[in-house]
């Protein structure tokens, strides 16, 4: 019988990856409230470029402080919790830009009211706050979703929730992280004590 248990797929390079400092300095180089959310959603629950330039208003639920990510890669729709730093920068963008159906819109006045903003305009953004940070590193979007991977897991977060987050259809991809993070390592009585009490 052939063990089930799944084997990570070659490594690959995930490229520079921010520390928690430089995260910092990255959001606090503009205090342009569109730049700030956009760098909250792609770093704070991991969307990509084209996820961000997707949502709509009627994908958050307030109540529940949960966000649906529809038609999302292979067509999957997953549900994704966001906290109280998140919904600060919801709020200062909705008071900056007042959007009445996608979150973001394009600068094109053709676009506007059409669509959201594209995935260049997500680039573009991120290009223009690493610039203002001074950070040298080759940043993209898809590193601060790099970025939000590696740091949950180091904060003791599951690898399994992880996978769920990320909207990864393998757990092969999501365990290529591992050899990234650093998470505390900490040691646990036997579990038997849980099925007969001690």
């Amino acid at each position: 019988m052939m063990d089930a248990t799944p084997i990570p797929r070659k490594a690959q390079q995930l490229g520079e990856l921010l520390t928690i400092s430089e995260l910092r300095r990255l959001l606090a180089a503009t205090d342009k409230p569109k730049y700030r959310l956009i760098i909250g959603l792609l770093f704070g629950i991991g969307l990509r470029a084209g996820e961000v330039g997707r949502l709509r208003l009627g994908d958050f639920d307030g109540d529940h402080r949960t966000l649906i990510i529809r038609k999302a890669k292979g067509g999957r729709h997953r549900v994704l919790p966001y906290d109280e730093s998140l919904r600060s920068l919801l709020i200062a963008h909705y008071h900056a830009h007042s959007p009445t159906d996608f979150l973001f819109t394009s600068a094109s006045r053709q676009r506007v009211q059409k669509d959201g903003i594209s995935v260049r305009g997500v680039q573009y953004i991120v290009r223009q706050m690493v610039e203002a940070s001074g950070i040298n590193k080759k940043v993209c979007p898809h590193t601060l979703r790099h970025c939000f991977a590696v740091h949950y897991l180091n904060c003791g977060g599951n690898l399994l929730r992880l996978k769920q987050l990320l909207g990864h259809a393998c757990i092969s991809t999501t365990l290529r992280y591992l050899s990234y993070a650093n998470p505390e390592v900490r040691d646990i009585s036997s579990p038997l004590g849980l099925i007969i009490g001690a």
